[in-house]
């Protein structure tokens, strides 16, 4: 009995003697790197974030913890920030890593005022291959349960729902899950990627994976959907994988257009005797060309339709797809056209932001002026022999106009810029 005694009072001073004197055992390298971060400057907590992705998975717990206290502060400005802990996680990219971007995933509220950070923790996931693929799978099945607003008026039976059931919906990170597919690039990810395809909350961003990626196999089902539904994005895929096989499909909605532009011009002068306005009686394929990002074989067709000058400033927004394709295509023969029109000044009206671009134009009232139009189609055709043309403009100093302008020559002085680069490199 004695002996035991003497064993718990020998062990209590050896824990007690330590801390009166002032010895303690010192932390792990993930554990002093986190107390650094907490307590020191910006560039003291970039040191800190860069020492526990060194030490990978031992640093994991870490990040997450400085990823929680940053969650529960209003204010990121004198500290580290989200963005910054999940890039280190991307860095370490591990499955713990993985798992640490799922939960700070789960763990989102969208806050009034604030950046929308929910796409972040996905699209983070979507560039960790494989491993990211399976937590995103994960996210996109959650859901949140949510009533209908009191005395709702149920259309259909044109009665009131006095009591509205509660029903179930994805949640913002289910949503934000399915579209993060979309940048999925890991060619081992493809196959559970590609088995996505007929599930409609995927689809859209299965497609857009398999075109960045080129992935084989899927034609048939892809050709299914662009039967069913004329998705152009389904029609990229196909042109994407065998263009010679599917290149007939746009071909002959092409054809279609062509026909109806010949016959109203060979009309022409007979509708104007009379007085009277008609138009091509299907002109989707411009839509959809736009939506394929342009194509150089529709060029001949849009430039026919925009010469023919059968539109109007009622059909504002298929000329603006017309121009904008031409633009988007790249190709040398679209140049003509859209120099020629920035010397119209025809009034067109125009939706603010739609299909592949934002027009950068904010008059007000009488319209979108065509050679506005023109000016962006010339940026995203990329050709630096037009800045001339463009500095020189007579709309060049208007106050309104002069964003346009500027972003324009701003990003053809780039392409010329990288023209001069490269010429020189290869000599």
């Amino acid at each position: 009995m004695n002996h035991l005694k003497t064993f718990f009072i020998i062990t209590l001073s050896l824990t007690v003697f330590p801390f009166e004197h002032g010895w303690c055992i010192e932390p792990s390298p993930a554990k002093a790197a986190y107390q650094s971060c907490q307590t020191g400057d910006k560039a003291q907590q970039t040191a800190c974030i860069e020492s526990l992705v060194a030490l990978s998975d031992e640093g994991v717990p870490y990040l997450e913890k400085l990823l929680k206290s940053v969650e529960n502060r209003e204010s990121t400005r004198d500290g580290v920030s989200q963005l910054s802990i999940r890039d280190a996680l991307i860095r370490i990219g591990t499955d713990k890593a993985a798992d640490a971007l799922m939960g700070a995933a789960l763990r989102y509220k969208c806050k009034i005022g604030y950046p929308h950070m929910g796409p972040a923790w996905t699209d983070a996931l979507a560039g960790m291959g494989k491993k990211g693929v399976d937590r995103l799978l994960i996210l996109s099945k959650q859901t949140e349960t949510y009533r209908e607003p009191w005395f709702m008026l149920e259309w259909r039976a044109q009665k009131f729902i006095w009591f509205p059931k509660k029903e179930s919906r994805p949640t913002l990170i289910a949503r934000a899950a399915c579209e993060s597919f979309a940048l999925v690039t890991d060619p081992v990810a493809m196959k559970t990627v590609g088995s996505l395809i007929d599930a409609p909350e995927f689809q859209h961003a299965v497609l857009l994976a398999l075109i960045s990626t080129k992935t084989l196999g899927y034609e048939e089902k892809v050709l299914r959907i662009w039967e069913s539904r004329q998705d152009p994005i389904a029609l990229k895929y196909l042109l994407v994988v065998n263009r010679v096989k599917y290149l007939p499909i746009l071909q002959g909605k092409l054809d279609v257009l062509d026909v109806e532009v010949a016959r109203l011009v060979r009309d022409l002068a007979d509708l104007r005797a009379r007085r009277v306005r008609d138009y091509p009686s299907d002109d989707s394929v411009i839509h959809l060309v736009l939506n394929l990002g342009g194509d150089p074989v529709a060029n001949p067709t849009l430039r026919r339709y925009i010469d023919s000058k059968l539109w109007d400033q009622y059909q504002g927004n298929t000329v603006a797809d017309a121009i904008m394709a031409l633009g988007l295509s790249k190709a040398s023969d679209a140049k003509p056209t859209l120099a020629g029109l920035l010397n119209d000044k025809t009034f067109l009206t125009v939706s603010n932001s739609f299909g592949q671009y934002r027009l950068d134009w904010s008059g007000h009232g009488s319209g979108t002026p065509v050679f506005t139009l023109a000016i962006q189609a010339l940026g995203a055709l990329g050709d630096p022999s037009v800045i001339p043309l463009l500095e020189h403009h007579d709309a060049a100093n208007d106050p309104l106009l002069k964003r346009c302008f500027e972003k324009t020559l701003a990003t053809l002085r780039a392409a010329q810029k990288a023209n001069i680069e490269s010429k020189q490199s290869t000599e």
